[in-house]
Protein backbone atom coordinates (compact mmCIF):
# COMPACT_ATOMS: atom_id res chain seq x y z
CA UNK A 1 0.00 0.00 0.00
CA UNK A 2 2.78 2.60 -1.19
CA UNK A 3 -0.04 5.04 -2.78
CA UNK A 4 -0.25 8.43 -1.50
CA UNK A 5 -3.36 9.83 -0.07
CA UNK A 6 -3.25 13.22 -1.44
CA UNK A 7 -1.83 13.58 -4.99
CA UNK A 8 -0.52 16.17 -7.44
CA UNK A 9 -1.95 17.49 -10.17
CA UNK A 10 -1.54 20.37 -12.87
CA UNK A 11 -4.62 20.40 -14.82
CA UNK A 12 -6.56 23.11 -13.50
CA UNK A 13 -3.97 25.52 -13.16
CA UNK A 14 -4.69 28.26 -15.59
CA UNK A 15 -2.87 30.40 -18.04
CA UNK A 16 -2.98 33.37 -15.62
CA UNK A 17 -1.66 31.34 -12.93
CA UNK A 18 1.14 29.35 -14.95
CA UNK A 19 2.65 32.98 -14.94
CA UNK A 20 1.57 35.51 -12.17
CA UNK A 21 3.99 33.33 -9.39
CA UNK A 22 6.52 35.70 -11.11
CA UNK A 23 5.71 38.35 -9.22
CA UNK A 24 6.87 36.86 -5.99
CA UNK A 25 10.69 36.50 -6.63
CA UNK A 26 10.68 39.46 -8.68
CA UNK A 27 9.20 41.28 -5.66
CA UNK A 28 11.58 39.24 -3.07
CA UNK A 29 14.55 39.56 -4.83
CA UNK A 30 14.68 42.80 -7.07
CA UNK A 31 12.89 44.75 -4.38
CA UNK A 32 16.08 44.98 -1.83
CA UNK A 33 17.63 46.53 -5.20
CA UNK A 34 14.49 48.75 -6.13
CA UNK A 35 12.49 49.06 -2.64
CA UNK A 36 9.68 50.43 -4.49
CA UNK A 37 8.90 47.87 -5.91
CA UNK A 38 7.35 46.61 -2.38
CA UNK A 39 4.65 49.37 -2.62
CA UNK A 40 2.12 47.34 -3.95
CA UNK A 41 1.73 45.32 -1.12
CA UNK A 42 -0.39 47.67 0.76
CA UNK A 43 -3.09 47.90 -2.10
CA UNK A 44 -2.89 44.43 -2.23
CA UNK A 45 -3.62 43.72 1.05
CA UNK A 46 -6.69 46.34 0.71
CA UNK A 47 -7.85 44.38 -2.32
CA UNK A 48 -7.31 41.01 -0.44
CA UNK A 49 -9.42 41.78 2.45
CA UNK A 50 -12.49 43.75 0.50
CA UNK A 51 -12.59 40.53 -1.81
CA UNK A 52 -12.28 38.00 1.41
CA UNK A 53 -15.30 39.85 3.00
CA UNK A 54 -17.52 39.13 0.10
CA UNK A 55 -15.58 35.75 -1.51
CA UNK A 56 -13.59 34.52 1.29
CA UNK A 57 -10.60 32.86 0.00
CA UNK A 58 -11.56 33.00 -3.71
CA UNK A 59 -8.21 35.13 -4.13
CA UNK A 60 -6.05 32.49 -2.95
CA UNK A 61 -7.09 30.01 -5.36
CA UNK A 62 -7.39 31.64 -8.53
CA UNK A 63 -4.95 35.27 -8.51
CA UNK A 64 -2.62 35.30 -5.27
CA UNK A 65 0.88 34.94 -6.57
CA UNK A 66 2.34 33.49 -3.95
CA UNK A 67 -0.10 30.49 -4.25
CA UNK A 68 0.46 30.15 -8.17
CA UNK A 69 4.76 29.84 -7.11
CA UNK A 70 3.45 27.25 -4.68
CA UNK A 71 1.36 24.83 -7.09
CA UNK A 72 2.73 25.62 -10.26
CA UNK A 73 6.60 25.22 -9.99
CA UNK A 74 7.24 24.44 -6.52
CA UNK A 75 4.69 21.67 -6.60
CA UNK A 76 6.48 19.77 -8.79
CA UNK A 77 9.78 18.94 -7.29
CA UNK A 78 8.02 19.42 -3.40
CA UNK A 79 7.08 17.32 -0.84
CA UNK A 80 2.87 16.33 -1.00
CA UNK A 81 2.65 15.22 2.68
CA UNK A 82 -0.62 15.74 5.02
CA UNK A 83 -0.20 19.26 6.46
CA UNK A 84 -0.30 19.22 10.31
CA UNK A 85 -3.00 19.79 11.86
CA UNK A 86 -0.74 22.33 13.80
CA UNK A 87 -0.60 24.70 11.09
CA UNK A 88 -4.65 24.63 10.70
CA UNK A 89 -5.20 25.02 14.86
CA UNK A 90 -6.59 28.35 15.62
CA UNK A 91 -4.31 29.18 18.57
CA UNK A 92 -1.48 28.67 15.50
CA UNK A 93 -2.98 30.34 13.23
CA UNK A 94 -3.83 33.30 15.64
CA UNK A 95 -0.11 33.36 17.13
CA UNK A 96 1.15 33.51 13.25
CA UNK A 97 -1.21 36.72 12.48
CA UNK A 98 -0.17 38.43 15.45
CA UNK A 99 3.58 38.28 14.40
CA UNK A 100 3.72 39.08 11.69
CA UNK A 101 0.72 41.73 11.53
CA UNK A 102 2.83 43.34 14.81
CA UNK A 103 5.88 43.22 12.80
CA UNK A 104 4.07 44.83 9.71
CA UNK A 105 2.69 47.80 11.66
CA UNK A 106 6.06 48.29 13.61
CA UNK A 107 8.03 48.62 10.56
CA UNK A 108 4.98 50.83 8.76
CA UNK A 109 5.23 53.22 11.61
CA UNK A 110 8.85 53.47 11.68
CA UNK A 111 8.57 53.58 7.66
CA UNK A 112 6.57 56.79 8.29
CA UNK A 113 9.52 58.65 10.41
CA UNK A 114 10.99 59.60 7.08
CA UNK A 115 7.53 61.18 6.19
CA UNK A 116 8.88 64.11 3.53
CA UNK A 117 11.95 62.75 3.15
CA UNK A 118 13.06 61.34 -0.26
CA UNK A 119 13.87 57.99 1.17
CA UNK A 120 10.42 57.46 2.73
CA UNK A 121 8.81 55.59 -0.22
CA UNK A 122 12.14 53.58 -0.54
CA UNK A 123 11.74 52.63 3.34
CA UNK A 124 7.74 52.54 2.96
CA UNK A 125 8.57 49.76 -0.15
CA UNK A 126 11.49 48.23 1.77
CA UNK A 127 8.30 47.24 4.30
CA UNK A 128 6.72 45.24 1.70
CA UNK A 129 9.54 43.92 0.59
CA UNK A 130 10.46 42.51 3.53
CA UNK A 131 7.10 40.92 4.45
CA UNK A 132 6.59 39.02 0.80
CA UNK A 133 10.77 38.13 0.99
CA UNK A 134 10.32 36.44 4.64
CA UNK A 135 6.93 34.85 4.16
CA UNK A 136 7.78 33.29 1.06
CA UNK A 137 10.81 31.50 2.21
CA UNK A 138 8.83 30.37 5.01
CA UNK A 139 6.39 29.19 2.27
CA UNK A 140 9.39 27.92 0.05
CA UNK A 141 10.90 25.63 3.10
CA UNK A 142 7.18 24.18 3.77
CA UNK A 143 6.65 23.54 0.51
CA UNK A 144 9.60 21.41 0.01
CA UNK A 145 9.70 19.58 3.30
CA UNK A 146 5.40 19.07 3.87
CA UNK A 147 3.44 19.97 1.26
CA UNK A 148 3.43 23.45 -1.61
CA UNK A 149 0.35 25.00 0.62
CA UNK A 150 1.40 24.37 4.01
CA UNK A 151 2.01 28.08 4.48
CA UNK A 152 -1.73 29.04 2.96
CA UNK A 153 -2.96 26.69 5.81
CA UNK A 154 -1.73 29.41 8.40
CA UNK A 155 -1.14 32.42 6.13
CA UNK A 156 -2.41 35.75 8.34
CA UNK A 157 -4.01 37.27 4.83
CA UNK A 158 -5.52 33.90 4.47
CA UNK A 159 -6.92 33.86 8.13
CA UNK A 160 -8.27 37.26 7.56
CA UNK A 161 -9.94 36.33 4.70
CA UNK A 162 -11.55 33.29 6.67
CA UNK A 163 -12.52 35.86 9.65
CA UNK A 164 -13.86 38.47 7.64
CA UNK A 165 -16.02 36.14 5.27
CA UNK A 166 -17.14 34.48 8.66
CA UNK A 167 -18.39 38.21 9.42
CA UNK A 168 -19.98 38.55 6.06
CA UNK A 169 -22.00 35.20 6.91
CA UNK A 170 -22.96 36.62 10.29
CA UNK A 171 -24.02 40.45 8.81
CA UNK A 172 -25.30 40.04 5.30
CA UNK A 173 -25.69 36.39 5.00
CA UNK A 174 -25.42 34.95 1.42
CA UNK A 175 -24.98 36.97 -1.79
CA UNK A 176 -25.29 35.60 -5.48
CA UNK A 177 -21.61 36.93 -6.40
CA UNK A 178 -19.71 34.09 -3.68
CA UNK A 179 -18.96 31.19 -5.90
CA UNK A 180 -18.58 27.66 -3.94
CA UNK A 181 -17.97 24.45 -4.09
CA UNK A 182 -21.27 22.65 -4.60
CA UNK A 183 -22.45 19.20 -4.51
CA UNK A 184 -25.24 19.28 -7.28
CA UNK A 185 -26.34 15.79 -6.91
CA UNK A 186 -26.08 14.59 -3.22
CA UNK A 187 -27.58 11.16 -4.24
CA UNK A 188 -24.46 10.24 -6.84
CA UNK A 189 -21.84 11.14 -4.78
CA UNK A 190 -19.52 7.64 -5.14
CA UNK A 191 -17.55 8.84 -1.70
CA UNK A 192 -14.50 8.18 -3.42
CA UNK A 193 -12.59 10.80 -1.81
CA UNK A 194 -11.04 11.83 -5.18
CA UNK A 195 -11.78 15.90 -4.16
CA UNK A 196 -10.00 15.66 -0.81
CA UNK A 197 -6.81 13.94 -2.56
CA UNK A 198 -6.11 16.73 -5.02
CA UNK A 199 -7.45 19.17 -2.89
CA UNK A 200 -4.36 22.13 -2.30
CA UNK A 201 -5.50 22.56 0.97
CA UNK A 202 -6.35 19.02 1.82
CA UNK A 203 -10.40 19.79 2.51
CA UNK A 204 -12.93 16.79 2.11
CA UNK A 205 -15.83 18.76 0.12
CA UNK A 206 -17.93 15.47 0.25
CA UNK A 207 -17.97 15.83 3.89
CA UNK A 208 -17.86 18.89 4.74
CA UNK A 209 -21.40 20.20 3.46
CA UNK A 210 -23.80 23.02 4.65
CA UNK A 211 -27.64 22.56 4.41
CA UNK A 212 -27.50 23.58 0.74
CA UNK A 213 -24.96 20.73 -0.38
CA UNK A 214 -22.36 23.92 -0.59
CA UNK A 215 -18.77 23.16 0.90
CA UNK A 216 -18.96 24.92 4.68
CA UNK A 217 -15.37 25.06 5.03
CA UNK A 218 -13.90 28.84 4.91
CA UNK A 219 -10.36 27.78 4.04
CA UNK A 220 -11.55 26.45 0.57
CA UNK A 221 -9.61 28.36 -2.07
CA UNK A 222 -12.29 27.82 -4.36
CA UNK A 223 -9.25 26.57 -7.32
CA UNK A 224 -11.92 23.98 -8.89
CA UNK A 225 -9.24 21.02 -8.48
CA UNK A 226 -12.13 18.70 -6.48
CA UNK A 227 -14.42 19.93 -9.62
CA UNK A 228 -12.26 18.70 -12.03
CA UNK A 229 -11.68 15.18 -10.77
CA UNK A 230 -14.95 14.53 -9.61
CA UNK A 231 -15.42 10.78 -10.44
CA UNK A 232 -19.44 11.04 -10.52
CA UNK A 233 -19.03 14.40 -12.03
CA UNK A 234 -21.75 15.67 -9.04
CA UNK A 235 -18.98 18.63 -7.79
CA UNK A 236 -19.51 22.44 -9.34
CA UNK A 237 -18.66 25.63 -8.93
CA UNK A 238 -21.60 27.92 -8.45
CA UNK A 239 -23.04 31.06 -7.08
CA UNK A 240 -24.15 30.82 -3.09
CA UNK A 241 -27.42 29.50 -2.16
CA UNK A 242 -30.06 30.51 -0.08
CA UNK A 243 -31.62 28.43 2.49
CA UNK A 244 -35.08 29.24 1.98
CA UNK A 245 -34.84 28.66 -1.38
CA UNK A 246 -33.13 25.89 -1.91
CA UNK A 247 -34.92 22.48 -2.92
CA UNK A 248 -33.22 19.11 -2.77
CA UNK A 249 -32.38 17.93 -6.45
CA UNK A 250 -34.51 14.96 -7.72
CA UNK A 251 -32.50 11.88 -7.08
CA UNK A 252 -31.26 10.70 -10.46
CA UNK A 253 -32.34 7.70 -11.79
CA UNK A 254 -30.41 4.19 -10.33
CA UNK A 255 -30.02 5.73 -6.86
CA UNK A 256 -33.34 5.83 -5.60
CA UNK A 257 -32.47 2.59 -3.54
CA UNK A 258 -29.22 3.55 -2.42
CA UNK A 259 -28.77 2.67 1.69
CA UNK A 260 -26.02 1.71 3.62
CA UNK A 261 -25.14 -1.38 5.01
CA UNK A 262 -22.84 -3.71 7.28
CA UNK A 263 -22.05 -6.97 5.54
CA UNK A 264 -19.20 -9.41 6.06
CA UNK A 265 -16.58 -11.22 3.41
CA UNK A 266 -18.22 -14.34 2.95
CA UNK A 267 -15.73 -15.88 0.37
CA UNK A 268 -12.50 -14.43 -1.64
CA UNK A 269 -11.84 -16.64 -5.28
CA UNK A 270 -8.40 -15.58 -7.48
CA UNK A 271 -10.50 -15.99 -11.10
CA UNK A 272 -7.43 -14.45 -12.63
CA UNK A 273 -4.30 -12.55 -13.21
CA UNK A 274 -4.50 -10.19 -9.88
CA UNK A 275 -8.66 -10.54 -10.61
CA UNK A 276 -10.50 -11.53 -7.22
CA UNK A 277 -14.38 -12.15 -7.28
CA UNK A 278 -15.51 -10.94 -3.46
CA UNK A 279 -18.35 -12.12 -1.84
CA UNK A 280 -20.39 -10.00 0.86
CA UNK A 281 -23.14 -11.38 3.35
CA UNK A 282 -25.29 -8.51 4.80
CA UNK A 283 -25.61 -8.54 8.24
CA UNK A 284 -28.40 -7.53 10.65
CA UNK A 285 -31.00 -9.08 8.15
CA UNK A 286 -30.03 -6.26 5.35
CA UNK A 287 -30.72 -7.31 1.61
CA UNK A 288 -29.61 -5.75 -1.70
CA UNK A 289 -31.27 -6.38 -4.68
CA UNK A 290 -29.37 -4.50 -7.65
CA UNK A 291 -30.89 -4.46 -10.64
CA UNK A 292 -28.74 -6.14 -13.47
CA UNK A 293 -25.57 -3.39 -14.66
CA UNK A 294 -25.75 -1.74 -11.07
CA UNK A 295 -23.08 -1.23 -8.71
CA UNK A 296 -22.29 -1.06 -5.15
CA UNK A 297 -19.51 0.86 -3.13
CA UNK A 298 -17.18 -0.49 -1.08
CA UNK A 299 -15.56 1.25 2.06
CA UNK A 300 -11.65 0.19 1.69
CA UNK A 301 -10.43 2.96 3.92
CA UNK A 302 -12.32 3.82 7.35
CA UNK A 303 -9.80 6.22 8.63
CA UNK A 304 -10.79 8.63 5.35
CA UNK A 305 -13.82 7.62 4.32
CA UNK A 306 -13.43 6.22 1.35
CA UNK A 307 -15.48 3.88 -1.02
CA UNK A 308 -14.78 2.23 -3.80
CA UNK A 309 -17.60 1.83 -6.73
CA UNK A 310 -17.77 -1.64 -8.41
CA UNK A 311 -20.17 -3.33 -10.78
CA UNK A 312 -22.07 -6.19 -9.31
CA UNK A 313 -20.44 -9.12 -10.96
CA UNK A 314 -22.20 -12.77 -11.02
CA UNK A 315 -26.22 -12.53 -10.11
CA UNK A 316 -27.21 -14.34 -6.67
CA UNK A 317 -30.95 -15.18 -6.07
CA UNK A 318 -30.12 -14.63 -2.20
CA UNK A 319 -30.86 -11.04 -1.80
CA UNK A 320 -28.60 -11.07 1.49
CA UNK A 321 -25.45 -11.79 -0.84
CA UNK A 322 -23.47 -9.75 -3.25
CA UNK A 323 -20.81 -10.70 -5.59
CA UNK A 324 -18.14 -8.36 -7.00
CA UNK A 325 -15.23 -8.23 -8.94
CA UNK A 326 -11.97 -6.52 -8.60
CA UNK A 327 -9.04 -5.73 -10.58
CA UNK A 328 -5.70 -5.25 -8.59
CA UNK A 329 -4.40 -1.60 -9.00
CA UNK A 330 -1.25 -1.65 -7.41
CA UNK A 331 -0.66 2.43 -7.36
CA UNK A 332 -3.92 2.77 -6.33
CA UNK A 333 -5.30 3.54 -2.95
CA UNK A 334 -8.48 1.52 -3.04
CA UNK A 335 -7.76 -2.27 -4.50
CA UNK A 336 -4.66 -2.54 -2.39
CA UNK A 337 -6.82 -2.09 0.84
CA UNK A 338 -9.75 -4.18 -0.65
CA UNK A 339 -7.00 -7.05 -1.48
CA UNK A 340 -5.59 -6.73 2.28
CA UNK A 341 -9.21 -7.78 3.78
CA UNK A 342 -10.05 -11.43 4.19
CA UNK A 343 -12.89 -13.72 4.93
CA UNK A 344 -14.52 -13.10 7.71
CA UNK A 345 -13.77 -8.75 7.63
CA UNK A 346 -16.58 -6.57 7.67
CA UNK A 347 -17.02 -4.14 5.55
CA UNK A 348 -19.65 -1.11 5.27
CA UNK A 349 -21.79 -1.15 1.53
CA UNK A 350 -23.69 1.29 -0.49
CA UNK A 351 -26.06 0.20 -3.07
CA UNK A 352 -27.39 -0.43 -5.24
CA UNK A 353 -26.62 2.19 -7.79
CA UNK A 354 -26.33 3.42 -11.19
CA UNK A 355 -28.71 3.55 -14.51
CA UNK A 356 -26.74 0.93 -16.60
CA UNK A 357 -29.43 -1.21 -16.65
CA UNK A 358 -31.10 -2.66 -20.37
CA UNK A 359 -33.65 -0.45 -21.80
CA UNK A 360 -36.87 -1.86 -22.12
CA UNK A 361 -36.80 -1.92 -26.04
CA UNK A 362 -37.50 -4.13 -29.02
CA UNK A 363 -34.56 -3.77 -30.63
CA UNK A 364 -30.87 -6.50 -30.77
CA UNK A 365 -28.39 -5.72 -27.78
CA UNK A 366 -25.02 -5.63 -28.20
CA UNK A 367 -22.86 -5.79 -24.93
CA UNK A 368 -18.99 -4.47 -25.72
CA UNK A 369 -16.66 -4.91 -22.62
CA UNK A 370 -12.93 -4.49 -22.25
CA UNK A 371 -10.91 -6.39 -19.05
CA UNK A 372 -12.54 -5.90 -15.95
CA UNK A 373 -15.84 -4.42 -17.53
CA UNK A 374 -17.14 -7.53 -18.12
CA UNK A 375 -18.72 -7.69 -14.85
CA UNK A 376 -21.80 -5.45 -15.40
CA UNK A 377 -22.91 -7.66 -18.42
CA UNK A 378 -22.94 -11.20 -16.29
CA UNK A 379 -26.28 -10.09 -15.16
CA UNK A 380 -26.74 -7.64 -18.03
CA UNK A 381 -26.74 -10.48 -20.44
CA UNK A 382 -28.60 -13.09 -18.72
CA UNK A 383 -31.99 -10.68 -18.45
CA UNK A 384 -31.86 -8.87 -22.06
CA UNK A 385 -31.32 -12.71 -23.17
CA UNK A 386 -34.05 -13.99 -20.98
CA UNK A 387 -36.33 -10.65 -21.73
CA UNK A 388 -35.95 -10.95 -25.05
CA UNK A 389 -35.91 -13.90 -26.75
CA UNK A 390 -36.37 -12.98 -29.55
CA UNK A 391 -34.00 -10.32 -30.22
CA UNK A 392 -30.42 -11.46 -30.63
CA UNK A 393 -27.88 -10.74 -27.56
CA UNK A 394 -24.28 -10.24 -28.79
CA UNK A 395 -21.12 -10.17 -25.94
CA UNK A 396 -17.85 -8.83 -27.43
CA UNK A 397 -15.27 -9.19 -24.77
CA UNK A 398 -11.81 -7.79 -25.20
CA UNK A 399 -8.73 -8.55 -22.80
CA UNK A 400 -4.85 -8.82 -23.30
CA UNK A 401 -4.18 -12.42 -22.49
CA UNK A 402 -5.61 -15.92 -22.10
CA UNK A 403 -4.90 -15.44 -18.42
CA UNK A 404 -7.13 -12.12 -17.99
CA UNK A 405 -10.06 -13.92 -19.63
CA UNK A 406 -12.63 -14.24 -16.25
CA UNK A 407 -16.30 -15.97 -16.16
CA UNK A 408 -15.77 -18.27 -19.93
CA UNK A 409 -17.71 -20.62 -17.97
CA UNK A 410 -20.72 -18.58 -17.32
CA UNK A 411 -20.52 -17.32 -20.68
CA UNK A 412 -20.68 -20.68 -22.07
CA UNK A 413 -23.48 -22.25 -19.53
CA UNK A 414 -25.51 -18.66 -20.47
CA UNK A 415 -25.05 -19.63 -24.01
CA UNK A 416 -26.79 -23.04 -23.28
CA UNK A 417 -29.46 -21.90 -21.69
CA UNK A 418 -30.68 -19.23 -24.18
CA UNK A 419 -30.16 -19.74 -27.69
CA UNK A 420 -30.68 -15.58 -28.73
CA UNK A 421 -27.42 -15.46 -26.66
CA UNK A 422 -23.91 -15.74 -28.31
CA UNK A 423 -20.28 -14.35 -27.47
CA UNK A 424 -16.57 -13.99 -29.04
CA UNK A 425 -13.64 -13.15 -27.16
CA UNK A 426 -10.49 -11.08 -28.66
CA UNK A 427 -7.23 -11.05 -27.61
CA UNK A 428 -4.74 -8.19 -27.92
CA UNK A 429 -1.77 -10.43 -26.73
CA UNK A 430 -2.59 -13.90 -27.56
CA UNK A 431 -0.45 -17.33 -27.12
CA UNK A 432 0.49 -19.71 -29.94
CA UNK A 433 -2.30 -22.17 -28.85
CA UNK A 434 -5.33 -19.26 -28.66
CA UNK A 435 -8.23 -20.16 -31.06
CA UNK A 436 -10.01 -17.26 -30.85
CA UNK A 437 -10.09 -13.74 -32.55
CA UNK A 438 -6.61 -11.60 -32.56
CA UNK A 439 -6.77 -8.30 -32.11
CA UNK A 440 -8.33 -5.61 -30.54
CA UNK A 441 -12.67 -6.20 -29.17
CA UNK A 442 -13.44 -3.67 -31.73
CA UNK A 443 -12.25 -5.37 -34.72
CA UNK A 444 -15.45 -7.55 -33.95
CA UNK A 445 -18.17 -4.79 -34.38
CA UNK A 446 -18.61 -5.42 -38.07
CA UNK A 447 -19.30 -9.12 -38.07
CA UNK A 448 -22.19 -8.94 -35.91
CA UNK A 449 -23.75 -5.36 -35.60
CA UNK A 450 -27.09 -5.51 -36.86
CA UNK A 451 -29.52 -2.63 -38.04
CA UNK A 452 -32.40 -2.29 -35.26
CA UNK A 453 -29.55 -2.91 -32.14
CA UNK A 454 -28.38 -0.58 -29.29
CA UNK A 455 -24.74 -0.92 -27.87
CA UNK A 456 -23.67 -1.06 -23.98
CA UNK A 457 -19.76 -0.78 -23.92
CA UNK A 458 -18.03 -0.73 -20.10
CA UNK A 459 -14.20 -1.15 -19.69
CA UNK A 460 -11.09 1.67 -20.30
CA UNK A 461 -11.32 4.81 -21.98
CA UNK A 462 -9.71 3.89 -25.06
CA UNK A 463 -11.87 1.12 -25.46
CA UNK A 464 -15.06 3.00 -25.24
CA UNK A 465 -13.67 5.73 -27.68
CA UNK A 466 -12.82 3.15 -30.14
CA UNK A 467 -15.84 1.80 -30.03
CA UNK A 468 -17.67 4.53 -29.63
CA UNK A 469 -16.50 5.86 -33.38
CA UNK A 470 -16.66 2.17 -34.68
CA UNK A 471 -20.48 2.21 -33.99
CA UNK A 472 -21.18 5.49 -35.02
CA UNK A 473 -19.44 5.28 -38.05
CA UNK A 474 -21.71 2.30 -38.63
CA UNK A 475 -24.88 4.42 -38.49
CA UNK A 476 -25.73 4.04 -34.86
CA UNK A 477 -27.06 6.65 -33.19
CA UNK A 478 -25.40 8.53 -29.92
CA UNK A 479 -28.84 8.04 -27.89
CA UNK A 480 -28.83 3.93 -28.80
CA UNK A 481 -25.24 3.86 -27.27
CA UNK A 482 -24.89 3.38 -23.52
CA UNK A 483 -21.61 3.38 -21.47
CA UNK A 484 -21.11 2.69 -18.01
CA UNK A 485 -20.70 6.11 -16.04
CA UNK A 486 -17.68 4.30 -13.60
CA UNK A 487 -15.33 4.08 -17.04
CA UNK A 488 -16.70 7.16 -18.85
Amino acid sequence: MSAQYHIKTFDTITTLRRFIWLIVPVVSIAGFFQPKLGLFIFPLFAAIMVMGFFTGRYWCGNFCPRGALFDFPVRAIGAFDRIPRLFTSAWFRGLVLALLMGFFIRNTVNAFSAWGTVSFWDRLGMVGVMMCAATTGIGLVLSLVVNPRSWCSFCPMGTVQKLLHAARNALIGPVFANPRITMTQPSACQKCGKCERVCPMQLAPYRELNDVDQVAALDCIKCGSCVAHCAGNVLALENERKTDTYRLPETLPGYADRAAADAVIESVEEIGTDIREFTFRLRDGKTLTPKPGQFVAVRVDDENEVFRSYSVSRPTDDPSRVKIAVKLDPNGWGTPRLFAMREGDTVRLEGPMGDFTVRDTDTDKLFIAGGIGITPFLSLAREAARKHPGRTVRLLYGANARRDVIYAQYLEELKREHPNFDYAIALARPDDGWQGHRGMVTDLIDAVITENAEAYLCGARPMIGAATRSLAGRGMPAKAIHVDTAFS
